[in-house]
């Protein structure tokens, strides 16, 4: 295999993606290999007429859906310290839709093509971060019970409860574009003000 620039940034992405949803979840590797049999690689490397514009929730929805079912053929789900603490599939929505949300905004958001319509799309990487400083937001105080990190534990969110924090960050008017929802979030965990 040749190594050019799309690779390059292919396993960059995929580092970042695994990264973010590592603590105590599964290895980069199996990210890797779980990103590799869905269609994120695909679409990123193809040509940007083949974004999509609308269904884009739908399409993350099939990226997630096909993540977490290469994550079960890998044996992530069995995986774990104990019964207790063993990962459950359903329990793992939030974290596969970090991979996806990771993987396209290194490969896409911070590359050429930034003006196409399906980067103001992209689902924001969620965290504890994310949720801590918005829920802190007084311009957010409706839903600052749903949003407290206490109330929502991104890893452990179910595909449900996740649609339904999308939901609620575009009802609270954090939609277009909707990577600009990062100007929350910092790096530190500190305050992203």
């Amino acid at each position: 295999m040749d190594y050019d620039i799309q690779e390059h940034r292919h396993r960059f992405a995929v580092w970042a993606a695994a990264r973010a949803v590592a603590r105590g979840f599964t290895t980069t590797e199996k990210v890797k290999r779980a990103i590799e049999a869905s269609d994120l690689r695909d679409l990123v490397f193809g040509s940007p007429s083949k974004w999509p514009t609308e269904g884009v929730d739908e399409v993350h929805q099939k990226w997630v859906d096909q993540i977490l079912t290469k994550l079960e053929e890998d044996g992530v789900f069995n995986e774990g310290p104990g019964k207790k603490n063993r990962l459950r599939k359903e329990q793992s929505y939030g974290r596969a839709a970090k991979i996806v949300a990771v993987y396209l905004k290194t490969c896409l958001l911070m590359c050429p093509h930034v003006d196409h319509e399906f980067h103001s799309l992209i689902h924001p990487p969620i965290d504890r971060t994310l949720l801590q400083e918005l829920s802190n937001r007084p311009e957010f105080s409706k839903y600052k019970s749903r949003w407290r990190p206490v109330a929502t534990r991104w890893t452990q969110l179910t595909k449900k409860e996740y649609l339904e924090l999308i939901a609620s960050f575009r009802e609270a008017g954090l939609g277009r574009p909707f990577w600009s929802i990062e100007r929350y979030w910092h790096p530190s965990g500190g305050s992203a003000t």
